[in-house]
């Protein structure tokens, strides 16, 4: 504990990683002490004429994907370090933060319904009842899946609930570039809320950071990851659709909808596979998403679909940005740029945007698991 504590205040360790372990490991009242994760970027964040964006708080270490509470509540993931949040709203600001769960293997993604919290680790979805009434004093969880791969590579689970009232989640390759077993990786599947009766939903998923169901088809609509030893700069980053249970995506043959895999191309041809529906940009790293169900922004944000690009792990610097995702009356898609500013001028890093979610007021929330916030964009005018 010494050595991490003489990492954290020498910078040897990211501040909010170290300090989540050190709260797990004194097991303590970390719940409104922890300190701020970093900058208020918000102020510095560029949106459309008309919106507004804040910082509401940066007090949730490695924040990655949101849910809100038939309450209002607001639960977070995270990855490395290992917690659950809760943040309580009023008026839009955060009053209260809450570390909610601590000591999980990278909860990075949460789902609720029916007043329960479903939380995805890597090797299991966990689910804790009537949470709202237990904030101070979170149930014991009940095991819903168990016995995931406990993967190194893509290990972070993306769960959600389908229009079906069905637990999808993905089971992503484990490996950069491979060809997985058949029906056991590079899929999104869906159960039961118990985890009985496993379905194939799409196969040939490298990595999907994030889905959503559109409002008024009920189709399921998933980002996608490429492979990061593919430099050659034609091969982009996708946003796929599903109009059929069990179609195939690419995964390992097809690169981006017409490009061949040099090394496992010559097995099947692209034709075969499901091309995506728009092309979000070489090693942007798209993760949450989310269609725009509320009526707080001008109508011709109905039904867009937000992207956030999580971004380059290497220069060149793309992607760092919330995109938006407009049809036009053919179904053909135009990328435009809705919250930018996590890059400065000198493509220094300032943010990195993980999750997306529309609140029920309308106006929408944006995770920073670099900086440990949570922005808030609103139409003003």
């Amino acid at each position: 504990m010494v050595r991490l504590i003489q990492r954290l205040f020498t910078g040897k360790t990211s501040s909010g990683t170290a300090w989540a372990i050190l709260c797990a490991l004194l097991i303590s009242g970390c719940a409104t002490t922890i300190p701020p994760q970093g900058i208020p970027l918000g102020e510095k964040l560029r949106v459309p004429p008309g919106f507004s964006v804040s910082t509401i708080t940066t007090q949730v270490p490695n924040a990655r994907a949101m849910a809100e509470g038939p309450r209002g509540t607001v639960f977070v993931g995270s990855y490395a370090a290992g917690n659950v949040y809760a943040l309580e709203l009023a008026e839009g600001r955060v009053i209260k933060v809450r570390t909610l769960l601590r000591g999980l293997a990278s909860p990075t993604s949460i789902a609720i319904l029916n007043g329960a919290l479903f939380v995805a680790t890597t090797t299991q979805i966990l689910r804790y009842d009537n949470i709202e009434d237990r904030l101070d004093n979170p149930p014991a969880p009940v095991t819903v899946i168990d016995g995931l791969l406990n993967q190194r590579t893509h290990a972070a689970r993306f769960i959600g609930f389908g229009p079906d009232e069905k637990l999808y989640l993905n089971l992503s390759a484990p490996c950069d570039l491979c060809e997985p077993a058949a029906d056991e990786f590079a899929l999104i599947i869906r159960t039961n809320l118990d985890g009985s009766n496993r379905e194939i939903v799409a196969r040939g998923v490298r990595n999907t950071g994030g889905f959503d169901w559109h409002p008024q088809s009920g189709e399921l609509w998933f980002t996608q990851t490429e492979a990061d030893e593919l430099a050659d700069s034609r091969v982009n980053e996708e946003l796929n659709r599903v109009t059929k249970a069990g179609q195939h995506f690419g995964f390992p043959y097809c690169r981006s909808g017409d490009i061949k895999d040099p090394k496992f191309g010559d097995k099947r041809a692209c034709d075969e596979f499901v091309p995506p529906v728009a092309k979000l940009g070489g090693h942007t790293a798209p993760l949450g998403m989310t269609f725009y169900n509320g009526s707080a922004f001008p109508t011709e944000f109905r039904n867009n679909i937000f992207i956030a690009r999580h971004g380059s792990h290497d220069p060149p610097r793309v992607g760092y940005d919330v995109v938006r995702v407009v049809f036009d009356e053919s179904g053909k898609t135009t990328i435009k740029p809705f919250v930018e500013g996590f890059l400065d001028e000198n493509k220094n890093v300032l943010g990195r945007p993980v999750g997306v979610l529309v609140l029920h007021d309308g106006s929408m929330l944006i995770s920073d698991d670099q900086n440990g916030a949570i922005y808030r964009v609103r139409y003003v005018r």
